[in-house]
């Protein structure tokens, strides 16, 4: 089974965004990520993850890297109880 970050990179993969191994704490903003790209992977890892991202934290400070990404999702699974 894939880890969390391999399961968000690929999403980013499947938008066009190829994060390369030694770059989870490069910004993800400076791979170009508009607000249309942004919302696409929001939802898809709602979808992915089976969860809501609450509103009030969707803003690109979430985008700081994947390792933070990372974090976020795993947290958030971890409140929901899923492993």
């Amino acid at each position: 089974m894939d880890t969390v970050k391999e399961r968000i990179r690929s999403i980013f993969e499947t938008q066009g965004y190829f994060i390369e191994m030694g770059e989870e704490d490069v910004n993800l903003l400076d791979y170009g990520i508009d607000s249309i790209a942004f919302m696409s992977i929001i939802i898809e890892l709602e979808e992915e993850f089976n969860c809501i991202i609450p509103d009030g934290v969707l803003d690109f400070e979430l985008f700081k890297s994947l390792n933070a990404l990372t974090s976020f999702i795993e947290t958030l699974l971890q409140d929901k109880g899923t492993p």
